[in-house]
């Protein structure tokens, strides 16, 4: 693609002292992996609204930035972004056409390290559509739970989810589910009934394989090297036997790998660039998002992502994350926190082992418009890739622990509504969801919080 001429546009210098200062001043906890205040400008501070005030931030790439506009953009206003980023020393590096229309910015300036939030804000001036200029490329992980691995067996956890039989005849209509994770195991025994057996000859995020995509290296397989993927897909696939033990709806799950390496992360760009792929190309009934970033009530990249699901009639299950953290304040996690705003997200939040309270690393709400369901999240016996050892043993499967365990579990029961009843639409599915009456359980910081828990 031809870069515009460079031109040196003014950026917002009040701004950019502002985002200066806020980097300078707020610690950095983890997840967020900053060792020192220097290493901060690819840490965005965020302050939560709970009793301690508490400082935190959301980790970014510190050289890109996201341009996202749409095929109704206006053609000057896209070149003159483009060329606002080229006098300010970017040069474009990706692009995604799943749709999407973003493109991948990478600065090479002069100068050693440039102030991105600087940047954006800069830019703001000339933007007018929701969802569209400049954005951060987020760092987007699965915030793992700590006591995560192979556990001693539970006789009565395993009594109660019996893995059904791999090659169990599936009832009911055939139902899309796209993962957009770390990838899978294909060829785990139990799970290869239930994986994608034909791709689109032609795709917008690669040549696809037999079962799914990989957004990070276009044409290769989506093999699971972190073992998160595979984790998900035995609990969506029913290896758990739960919700509603014995049902085998015909589940069909299409992988899109988006993170890099074995480390469990990705970036934004890159997981949006895979869900645009599931709606076009894959034509999913449901995503799973056993991931997602933190940062504040405003518009977001993925704000026209999802209105593109809702108008496709795409369900997104998305969890709430794992940082023990209250979302009740203007610091949200997403986007499992857009299901405020969209009758096609269901967002999902962590049960403990015993199931009569939430698990203490969960995020909650106790607003049900935030935190739509609950359900288990801990000991959950799922499928392992048997190359990734765990503790130096070879295993096919694991007690697995997180939202991200409990969100493909409210997917699988979307799967089984979908598969009973294929007319059925998104908002009304999370409408049977979200259908028992409301309970009181204790939330992670010891308060009394009102949940729906799965059936």
């Amino acid at each position: 693609m031809k870069i515009p001429p460079q031109t040196k546009a003014s950026s917002s210098l009040a701004a950019s002292a502002l985002a200066l200062f806020l980097l300078a001043f707020f610690a950095c906890e983890e997840p967020c992996n900053c060792p020192n205040p220097a290493a901060m400008a690819n840490c965005k501070p965020l302050m939560l609204e709970n009793k301690d005030k508490q400082a935190i931030c959301s980790p970014f790439d510190a050289n890109s930035v996201i341009f996202h506009y749409s095929e109704t953009s206006n053609s000057v206003w896209v070149d003159s972004m483009r060329q606002y980023l080229a006098g300010n020393g970017f040069v474009l590096e990706d692009s995604c056409d799943c749709d999407a229309r973003m493109e991948l910015w990478t600065y090479n300036g002069a100068s050693p390290t440039v102030d991105l939030i600087g940047v954006i804000e800069g830019s703001k001036s000339t933007t007018t559509t929701i969802g569209e200029g400049l954005f951060l490329n987020f760092e987007v992980n699965f915030h793992p739970v700590q006591d995560t691995g192979r556990k001693p067996d539970n006789p009565k956890r395993d009594s109660a989810y019996k893995p059904p039989i791999a090659g169990t005849v599936k009832s009911g209509s055939q139902v899309i589910v796209a993962v957009i994770d770390a990838g899978v195991h294909p060829y785990d025994a139990f799970l290869t009934n239930y994986l994608w057996p034909t791709a689109p000859t032609a795709s917008c995020a690669g040549s696809p394989t037999l079962f799914g995509v990989d957004v990070t290296n276009p044409g290769a397989p989506p093999l699971d090297n972190n073992g998160h993927g595979t984790h998900v897909c035995g609990l969506l696939c029913g290896y758990a036997n739960f919700p509603e033990p014995g049902k085998n709806p015909d589940i069909n799950v299409v992988n899109i790998r988006f993170t890099e390496g074995n480390s469990g992360k990705g970036s934004l760009f890159k997981a949006v660039c895979g869900m645009y792929y599931a709606i076009n190309e894959a034509k999913a009934r449901i995503i799973n998002v056993s991931w997602g970033y933190r940062d504040t009530i405003g518009p977001t990249l993925m704000e026209p992502l999802l209105k593109k699901a809702n108008d496709m009639k795409v369900l997104v299950v998305a969890g709430l994350g794992n940082d023990t953290m209250n979302l009740d304040g203007k610091v949200k996690f997403w986007p499992a926190c857009y299901a405020e705003r969209f009758d096609n997200v269901i967002s999902v939040g962590a049960l403990n082992e015993a199931g009569d309270k939430m698990a203490g690393f969960s995020n909650w709400s106790s607003d049900q418009q935030c935190m739509n369901v609950v359900t288990l999240g801990e000991q959950l016996l799922t499928t392992h890739p048997p190359y990734l050892p765990v503790d130096g043993n070879i295993v096919s499967n694991i007690r697995a622990n997180g939202t991200s365990m409990a969100t493909p579990l409210v997917a699988r029961k979307a799967a089984i509504i979908y598969s009973g009843n294929p007319l059925v639409q998104p908002g009304e599915v999370k409408a049977l969801i979200m259908g028992p009456p409301p309970q009181t359980l204790v939330a992670p910081d010891g308060s009394n919080v009102l949940v729906r828990v799965l059936q």
